[in-house]
């Protein structure tokens, strides 16, 4: 088998999803250290639009696990490191609710949206309710995961799929 096979076989993927967990983590919190700074000499400055896409760019690795975990819960005996789900979990909380959409969209784009009107601001509403049942799920995760094992593994796989699935229209909008 080459290594190239090897990397994709099931076992390559549940030990590549315990890595993908530390690396996320470690990802925004780079990103959340450097939120405020200004470029170095020769770095990009990039405008808003584009640090909020860069932002979403890390969430959606996220909700790639999230996507993919079910079919692996759904298995007989499946090997979910838990520890590193719930850090990916915390780290969906930590970047992404409290940063990304409190502090970012919601105090400082949906206001702006909101005054300008139109179907924008309609939009603002649901994007609020998805923001609140993305923590919901959020919080159901992380509980779950907490203590290093997994229990209702279909009703986890529900929560991640459902997470996934509501999170790619709400960053495309």
């Amino acid at each position: 088998m080459s290594s190239l096979t090897q990397t994709f076989t099931r076992r390559g993927a549940i030990a590549g999803f315990g890595a993908a967990g530390y690396v996320l983590a470690a990802s925004a919190a780079n990103a959340m250290e450097h939120k405020d700074s200004k470029p170095k000499s020769g770095g990009e400055d990039v405008g808003a639009t584009e640090d909020l896409m860069r932002e979403h760019g890390v969430l959606r690795r996220v909700l790639i696990v999230y996507s993919e975990l079910p079919q692996m819960l759904r298995k007989p005996d499946p090997h979910i490191d838990a520890k590193a789900l719930n850090d990916a979990a915390k780290l969906f909380r930590d970047f992404g609710e409290t940063y990304h959409e409190h502090t970012l969209e919601e105090e400082h784009i949906f206001p702006q949206l909101r005054q300008a009107g139109g179907k924008n601001a309609e939009l603002v509403a649901v994007l609020l309710r998805q923001h609140e049942r993305g923590r919901e799920i959020t919080r159901y995760i992380i509980d779950e995961t907490e203590h290093g094992h997994i229990g209702d593994a279909e009703r986890l796989a529900h929560a991640c799929q459902t997470m996934a699935r509501m999170y790619e229209p709400h960053a495309a909008w």
